[in-house]
């Protein structure tokens, strides 16, 4: 059955592989499992999916006997870049560095991945929820000023939060991003659409009215109209890796303002235009930052495209929903999901292989080092 069967101008549609996908995650909306439920039973599925007969290949990151053998077999691989994400703990919120590192040590030829053991690592990569706490930052900071001179650091504190700033989308649209307008003055007053979004929130709740004056505790600005030919409100989302750009999805909805839990459509095969990488690549460039996903519209009329968000810790594993329709279990990179549907032509690099060179041209900068001999396929975590 081919990738896809049951698409319509790229989206999913009932019926095929990818139908079913979409079924799945229709059943899966609304479920009140959380984040913390799921870590905790993770070492029970795990053993669970091994006695039904899951190769083990069909089991993505987990915290139970399978990822154990795993790490134990990581550990006597050698591979010539070490990178350490750092990632300070939250009560409530969600934590990705262990399944990030995992795909990473899963996905790359050049890198071993670890967490929260700066020593001896090549690349510090910053991998904590956003806006960092205070605490928090003084950690961050004074761990990254103990790195030895050349290390690589993704996502310095020191920028970490850049986008939380009042002024973020001021500087971005005088270097040519394209953003909402921000400033509102007496003729807007009832009038101009605009959006008010908590500040400081990981998917902050979003208001839709006419000007009325600030919020508090919200950022404002002008609302986009990013509908599409079909009538449906798009939005996409796009990732930045150290000059690696990305595409992962769209979501379409009826309503303005498109959530997962409110969108009919997924397209999970759209393709980036080289304006918006450029602007992609701006926003790196302003913010000072080396990581993160973009939310973006194409505005109705001209399809330029308008970024309404920047997330620094974006959710970085598939709804499970996805991979169930997939045969899968366990927790999967969302970067993986394009390969696993076939979506990229035969011989297209992976993310990993192309965040492998991006990250040993940084190495290379920083400290002079010639290019390593890559770990030989057969040495790779595989299981």
């Amino acid at each position: 059955m081919r990738w896809d069967e049951g698409l319509h101008h790229g989206t999913l549609q009932a019926g095929g592989a990818l139908g079913r996908v979409d079924d799945r995650l229709q059943a899966w909306r609304g479920r009140p499992w959380s984040w913390a439920t799921r870590r905790a039973l993770s070492p029970l599925a795990e053993l669970g999916w091994l006695a039904g007969g899951t190769p083990p290949a069909r089991i993505g990151y987990g915290t139970g006997p399978l990822q154990a053998a795993r790490e134990r077999r990581r550990r006597r691989e050698d591979r010539p870049l070490r990178v350490c994400l750092l990632e300070e703990f939250r009560a409530g919120a969600p934590r990705f560095a262990n399944a990030h590192a995992h795909w990473m040590n899963r996905g790359s030829t050049l890198c071993t991945a670890v967490v929260n053991d700066p020593e001896g690592s090549d690349v510090v990569w910053v991998f904590s929820q956003d806006p960092l706490e205070p605490a928090a930052r003084a950690r961050l900071d004074a761990t990254v000023a103990a790195l030895p001179p050349g290390t690589v650091v993704l996502n310095p504190p020191a920028t970490y939060d850049a986008y939380h700033d009042d002024d973020a989308f001021d500087r971005l649209r005088a270097a040519g991003v394209g953003v909402p307008r921000t400033a509102f003055g007496p003729a807007d007053l009832g009038r101009t659409p605009v959006v008010h979004k908590a500040a400081g929130e990981q998917a902050g709740t979003m208001v839709l009215r006419p000007w009325a004056g600030p919020l508090p505790r919200a950022r404002a600005f002008a609302y986009v109209d990013g509908s599409g030919p079909d009538g449906l409100h798009w939005r996409y989302r796009a990732f930045y890796a150290a000059g690696v750009i990305a595409p992962f999805n769209g979501y379409g909805g009826p309503a303005w303002e498109v959530r997962y839990a409110t969108r009919i459509r997924t397209d999970l095969a759209f393709a980036l235009t080289g304006e918006e990488r450029r602007q992609i690549a701006t926003i790196a460039e302003v913010l000072g930052l080396d990581w993160f996903a973009v939310d973006f519209l194409r505005r109705r009329g001209d399809g330029a495209p308008v970024f309404v968000d920047v997330n620094v810790y974006p959710t970085i594993v598939s709804a499970p929903a996805i991979d169930r329709a997939l045969g899968s279990r366990g927790r999967w990179h969302v970067l993986d999901l394009r390969a696993r549907l076939g979506i990229d032509p035969p011989g297209t690099p992976t993310f990993w292989q192309r965040l492998d060179d991006a990250l040993l041209a940084r190495v290379g900068a920083a400290t002079g080092r010639t290019a390593p001999v890559r770990a030989p396929a057969a040495l790779r975590s595989r299981w």
